[in-house]
């Protein structure tokens, strides 16, 4: 039974199309707050496969009738909404096997489905690519997924001076690399086949680096790929090395595949999900802020768990100069540093090199910086401003080890916590917590 309706009265702007559209198949309801941010606290509702949150919709005499099959947060009276009636659909922009692609000064008012895209191009150079709301509209959504989605480009990617703005889904989401799995293991030949389960996957070539990982993404060991033979999604190759510790069933990815990410002095704002996914290696984010975002500004993640399996374990990605704002603790923590194998097995002391150096950050929801699969990370030198709670944790690295914290300063006490053998040292106002 429906346990929640709505009704929404329809701004002038979308009259001419929706007024009396009549019953409609509704995609997501965004609740939002005068600063054109997503409410702190607000409703945040889209129907994605199985999770039908939405029961129905009927748009008649300029409103908006809503029904959902879930109990809705309290929201006050005249609150605005974000309607979209689709999510992924026709992007705006789309680069496929190009090289050396240059954008430069372009605006993107609203698109259904993502803004900028690229396939498997070589060298991406984007510069003043505004994913934005339009001046004088009553629009409250500019793309319905992502600003900008990248996958398996390689060389260059360098993006900068961008305004991103107000996308349902992530700001941007670079991945290479996604996960195939061990078929067969010929000790003796010294022969290994691989499933290559993603058609998003560059094809294996000579000297290509295949790491090998267990089912909960430990590593396992690197394999050269050499003398390939191609089979439909498989790969056979006999590589260089040892291969005794390999086993069918076992996860490999080519982490040759992952470009040269720069993403400078770029500002992503008022969103609902994340400002960034990031699934590369060797990646450098500098002089950019990330405001008012509703699921948290950074997602550094591998997984197994969804049987997406994307993408490469991500490795040495640093964050310089940047500014992390909130105007309010109910969302979400700036930094997300995690991993998901098979059946959600979260496995710490995996991804390596990841550095948080001169960054401010603000009223993060109790989490600042979350590492729950950190090792070999830094966070060095940052600006932690209006802890204020009892229970604020600046940084949590739980269940981790071999990471530094050094260097920081909170304005007021904040804490950190890990039960690893971590370096901390020369903090303000940085206390352990148990």
């Amino acid at each position: 039974a429906d346990v929640g309706t709505v009704e929404v009265a329809l701004a002038e702007e979308f009259l001419p199309v929706w007024g009396e559209y009549g019953a409609i198949k509704l995609k997501s309801y965004v609740e939002i707050g005068d600063n054109k941010a997503p409410l702190p606290n607000g409703n945040y509702l889209y129907d994605s496969g199985d999770a039908q949150s939405i029961s129905s919709c009927t748009f008649e005499n300029r409103k908006a009738f809503i029904s959902f099959r879930e109990k809705l947060q309290d929201t006050p009276l005249h609150t605005k909404v974000s309607l979209a009636v689709t999510m992924y659909g026709n992007n705006a922009i789309h680069f496929e096997e190009c090289e050396s692609a240059y954008l430069e000064t372009v605006r993107i008012y609203t698109c259904p489905g993502m803004g900028v895209t690229a396939m498997k191009c070589i060298g991406l150079y984007w510069n003043r690519v505004n994913v934005m709301l339009k001046e004088g509209s009553d629009r409250l959504m500019t793309a319905t997924a992502d600003a900008m989605h990248l996958t398996a480009c390689t060389g260059d990617v360098i993006i900068s001076n961008c305004l991103i703005e107000n996308t349902h889904d992530d700001g941007i989401n670079i991945k290479s690399g996604f996960y195939m799995s061990v078929n067969t293991v010929s000790y003796g030949s010294g022969r290994v086949v691989l499933d290559g389960y993603s058609d998003e996957n560059l094809p294996l070539e000579e000297g290509d680096c295949i790491e090998i990982y267990t089912p909960s993404l430990e590593y396992v060991t690197a394999l050269t790929a050499k003398d390939i033979v191609a089979s439909g999604r498989s790969y056979a190759f006999s590589p260089e090395e040892d291969i005794f510790d390999v086993e069918p069933g076992m996860y490999a990815v080519n982490v040759s595949d992952s470009p040269k990410f720069v993403y400078e002095n770029n500002i992503v704002r008022n969103k609902r999900n994340r400002g960034m996914l990031i699934q590369v290696r060797g990646a450098e984010i500098k002089k950019c802020t990330f405001s008012n975002i509703a699921h948290g500004s950074i997602n550094i993640i591998s997984e197994l768990a969804t049987g997406a399996r994307e993408a490469m374990m991500p490795r040495d990605i640093s964050f310089q100069n940047c500014k992390f704002l909130s105007e309010s603790r109910a969302y979400s923590m700036p930094f997300a540093n995690v991993l998901y194998g098979v059946n959600w097995v979260v496995t710490p002391n995996i991804i390596r090199g990841i550095v948080i150096k001169n960054c401010f950050l603000t009223a993060a929801s109790g989490t600042a910086i979350l590492f729950y699969s950190g090792t070999e990370c830094r966070i060095e030198n940052n600006f932690f401003y209006g802890a204020g709670e009892k229970n604020y944790l600046a940084a949590d690295m739980r269940n981790n080890s071999g990471n530094a914290l050094i260097g920081n300063y909170a304005d007021t006490t904040a804490y950190w916590t890990g039960a690893g053998d971590n370096t901390v040292s020369e903090n303000t106002n940085l206390t352990k917590k148990d």
